[in-house]
């Protein structure tokens, strides 16, 4: 998988869970399961030694 994708693929995820907080709350189930799954994510693909920084735009 390319990194562009995979970063891609991160920022998409970032950009749900946020959402997710702002209509149901930081503690939501989905809210929760969101952040999960963006671990998930960025555990996976990143490289141990250069954390995958999330972008300010």
């Amino acid at each position: 998988m390319s990194t562009k994708l995979v970063h891609l693929i991160i920022e998409e995820k970032r950009k749900e869970m946020i959402q997710l907080a702002e209509d149901y709350g930081y503690t939501s189930n989905l809210t929760v399961q969101a952040s999960q799954e963006l671990d998930y994510l960025l555990n996976t693909f990143s490289p141990s030694d250069q954390p995958y920084l999330v972008s300010s735009n």
